[in-house]
């Protein structure tokens, strides 16, 4: 077999295994496919700084009531919050 043959039955090997996969919708592109995956990142992006911007809250709460808060009912507040 000649090169150029071997290169074609690779193509149509990936074709087959293509068409197995979850994702595969026929007639679409494989730039499209790429496109949605791409599409995601800013999403992906989004939720992980809600997740810091959450947690940088919870972590100033905390300092808040074990540091520097004084008032009423300190010692029951600071042993909910260990």
């Amino acid at each position: 077999m000649n090169t150029f043959c071997l290169y074609v039955l690779a193509l149509v090997d990936l074709s087959e295994s293509k068409k197995r996969q979850v994702q595969y919708k026929p007639g679409m592109s494989w730039w499209a496919g790429e496109l949605r995956v791409l599409a995601s990142v800013p999403v992906i992006i989004l939720f992980a700084g809600l997740l810091s911007a959450i947690l940088t809250v919870i972590f100033v709460f905390e300092a808040f009531v074990t540091q520097l808060y004084e008032g009423p009912g300190k010692q029951l507040i600071v042993s909910i919050v260990y």
